[in-house]
């Protein structure tokens, strides 16, 4: 997996019905995964991010798998799909399901073209103050660790590879919306940060974040 290859994991689960998926990107840095090079980031992945956000969920989301395929160079036809078999780690019921927790990612650039959000599904209603409509946003609360793990990368013990957490997205017809000020059209994640105001996700579908 030569470095600065770029790789898309989505993570697909379910929550009353409804399928529920949001989607990442990281960067290679430094090589040395072996030739299943997917299953080492979908692996690290595994490690370094998704407990933190199961940590959040209630017991009702249900997750279905890991996709996970390389975005750059062009995107390979090989998809690697890892099946999961995990449930939200919270005992307690969601909140509503168009409710989602919102984590920002912030580029180290301005303006709105130039960072992304995450809508987390299916929080569990014990991190949700009914008093203020707020979550609580106290130490106790797994929102701390979930943002830090957005804004990590993926790094294993006993692997040399490291990937970098970027936004990413691929030009149409040789142009951007927003024109990146890097000829990559990558942005590296300089920060997260969540917001503690439960967000309707309007016409997006459930969970559906870049």
């Amino acid at each position: 997996m030569p470095v600065g290859d770029i790789f898309k994991v989505a993570t697909v689960a379910v929550l009353h019905g409804h399928e529920m998926v949001n989607t990442f990107h990281y960067r290679i840095l430094a090589d040395g995964a072996g030739p299943d090079n997917a299953a080492t980031v979908a692996s690290l992945f595994q490690v370094n991010v998704l407990p933190a956000i199961v940590a959040a969920q209630s017991n009702q989301v249900q997750y279905v798998r890991l996709e996970v395929q390389r975005q750059l160079p062009l995107p390979i036809s090989i998809r690697l799909d890892r099946t999961l078999a995990q449930t939200g780690g919270a005992s307690t019921p969601s909140v509503p399901d168009a409710v989602a927790l919102v984590i920002r990612r912030r580029s180290l650039y301005a303006g709105r073209g130039y960072r992304g959000r995450i809508f987390v599904g299916g929080i569990a209603q014990q991190y949700y103050n009914p008093a203020t409509g707020r979550f609580f946003t106290d130490p106790s609360t797994p929102f701390g660790p979930l943002t830090t793990a957005i804004a990590t990368g993926l790094y294993g013990a006993g692997t040399p590879l490291t990937a970098e957490p970027v936004l990413y997205r691929r030009a149409r017809n040789g142009t951007l919306k927003h024109p990146l000020p890097v000829a990559s059209q990558i942005l590296v994640i300089n920060t997260s940060a969540m917001d503690d105001i439960p967000r309707s996700q309007r016409r997006r579908q459930l969970d559906r974040g870049r």
